[in-house]
């Protein structure tokens, strides 16, 4: 901030006694630096990213978080305009029917009332932390988006697995059971079914890959990179997370803060408090004689009997203040909520890992099963089920991601930490 209309307020202030000074516990905390763009040759270098640098490049590059934040200098700037005084006024004046006969200069200047000009001021910087808020609280939308949308590519690509590997499998019974016919030991209805569900298996592998292909265009059109295989993202930790930091929190409480400056500037205009004072040259001649005056005056304004708008502005900021402390439960209540659902998806997820040595041992038995020949109805159940145990996993995987995200956004929290 330009130390020079900090001074003209420290002035004032001393000018004019009752400064306002905000309550401290409207007061935000400084937010975090916004994250840099990458550099222009960077995205051409890099193919791969993981979720966190990802992320950074996403926080960085959206469109809408660099239009808002392009509105933070201007909220900024509009501190060092607010709670200044008016400017001086220069005033001239003569008798039209006899020029030079009563002539006067004097200057004006407005009075605000005492502590209006710095709880203006502090109303402008409330306004700036209000703007900053507003900023992270978008931050924190997108990396929740942008979180989610790496866990869909990583589900999707699982699927899109899974279902080549089921349509292989499909191809290989197909073949089996065309052999077996031709040898007499499988009928020509049972090689035909397994080559219908071969086609059908080949359809929902080109439709998972599809689907797989849009969602990774997509996470690359807006990352800039390819996604790393098996990477994720970084864990949220709660412990990290101040909840007056929380964006949302730190709106509540700027605009309490705002409330209460102008409330305080309002009351304070109410006051009988001088509202001008003029200095002046006056002289008058008549005849030979010229006499020169010095003129001082001042006024004071005398507010209007029933005017409430101080009451009004009083009103607000006690509004405000309630509605900062709302919001302060309500992101306890979320963050708490938001805790439970993701330490519920950690433990289905364990649920299942807790199974894998039964799973290990089936596809031991499923290898030993093809090498000996079992029955191929048989094998593709067995290979069946070990599938949708895998898509159960890349599921409660998904399930942990998502619940992570929104942990995160319940925190406040857009990069990790």
């Amino acid at each position: 901030m330009n130390a020079r209309p900090a001074l003209a307020r420290i002035g004032a202030c001393l000018l004019l006694t009752g400064c306002y000074h905000p309550p401290r516990e409207l007061r935000p905390e400084a937010p975090a630096p916004a994250p840099e763009a990458p550099a222009a040759n960077e995205e051409s270098v890099v193919t791969q990213k993981s979720c966190d640098a990802a992320l950074a490049a996403i926080l960085a590059r959206d469109p809408t978080l660099r239009a808002a934040r392009a509105g933070l200098p201007v909220a900024r700037a509009d501190v060092d305009a607010a709670g200044g005084w008016d400017p001086l006024e220069i005033r001239v004046g003569d008798n039209l029917r006899d020029l030079g006969r009563e002539s006067k200069v004097e200057l004006r200047l407005r009075l605000p009332g005492p502590g209006v000009p710095g709880a203006e001021s502090s109303a402008a910087e409330a306004r700036v932390e209000l703007t900053s808020a507003e900023i992270r609280a978008l931050e924190v939308e997108v990396a929740e988006a942008a979180r989610i949308a790496h866990a869909d590519v990583r589900l999707a690509a699982e699927r899109a697995r899974l279902a080549q590997a089921a349509a292989a499998e499909a191809h290989q019974t197909a073949d089996l059971l065309t052999q077996r016919a031709r040898a007499g030991t499988a009928t020509a209805v049972g090689e035909t079914e397994a080559r219908l569900a071969a086609i059908a298996a080949d359809a929902a592998a080109t439709a998972a890959e599809r689907t797989a292909a849009r969602l990774r265009h997509q996470w690359v059109s807006r990352a800039g990179a390819q996604p790393i295989e098996n990477d994720t993202c970084a864990a949220p930790d709660p412990a990290s997370a101040k909840l007056e930091a929380n964006p949302a929190v730190a709106a509540a409480r700027a605009e309490a803060w705002e409330a209460d400056a102008t409330a305080f500037a309002e009351a304070r205009s109410q006051w009988i408090w001088p509202s001008y004072a003029q200095l002046g040259w006056a002289k008058d001649s008549s005849g030979n004689q010229r006499q020169d005056r010095i003129v001082f005056e001042f006024g004071i304004a005398i507010p209007w009997p029933g005017d409430d708008s101080g009451d009004v502005a009083a009103a607000e900021a006690t509004h405000r203040r309630e509605a900062a402390d709302a919001t302060v439960a309500s992101a306890r209540s979320a963050i708490q909520a938001a805790t439970v659902q993701y330490a519920e998806a950690q433990a289905a997820r364990a649920d299942l890992a807790e199974r894998q040595t039964e799973i290990d041992g089936a596809t031991a038995l499923l290898t030993r099963g093809q090498a000996a020949g079992a029955a191929p109805s048989e094998l593709a159940g067995l290979s069946k089920r070990l599938r949708e145990h895998q898509k159960a996993l890349a599921e409660a995987d998904h399930a942990v991601a998502v619940a992570a995200a929104e942990l995160h956004a319940a925190l406040g929290l857009a990069a990790a930490r």
